[in-house]
Formats: structure tokens, C-alpha cells, sequence
């Protein structure tokens, strides 16, 4: 049995239906951040209107920490560019 990639059975899933926009805020030294990357790829290859900022030098969870306010501001700023 050939085994799947995770977002292989994602291709093409956006297609058909609309979708809202993503805001991805993350930190360099999370582990995650290279997870984050390719999920924000994928979801730009499947036409999804994606935005993101990654804080130099930010850990997990940017927005308890020393880039509160700015994480914050965009957090607000894309729902308003979101909803109007």
C-alpha cells in the first residue's frame, strides 16, 4: 500500500469552495517554524489567501511574549481587512 504525504489528499480541496483568509504568526527559534512554512505553502498552492510574520528570534505562542502589541495589531488589522 503506497503510503500518503498529510496534504496530499489536500490537493485541490480549496478549489470548489471558498475559504476565509489565514493569519499565520509565528517565532524563528519554534520548532514548529519550518512545519508553519510548509503549511503556508500548501495552502497559497491551493489558492487560499494566506498572510504571515515570523518574529526573529520569537519561541511558541509569539503572542504572550516580547512581540505581544505587534502580534496583536496584526491579529486586528487582518480582521478588519477580513471582515470589513
Amino acid at each position: 500500500m503506497k503510503r500518503r504525504m498529510p496534504a496530499e489528499g489536500l490537493k485541490g480541496a480549496a478549489g470548489g469552495y471558498r475559504t476565509a483568509p489565514v493569519l499565520i504568526l509565528g517565532g524563528t527559534d519554534d520548532g514548529g517554524v519550518v512545519s508553519e512554512r510548509a503549511c503556508e505553502q500548501l495552502m497559497k498552492d491551493l489558492g487560499i489567501s494566506v498572510e504571515s510574520h515570523f518574529y526573529d528570534g520569537g519561541k511558541h505562542g509569539v503572542i504572550f511574549g516580547d512581540f505581544r502589541s505587534d502580534a496583536i495589531g496584526r491579529t486586528i488589522d487582518a480582521f478588519k481587512r477580513s471582515l470589513g
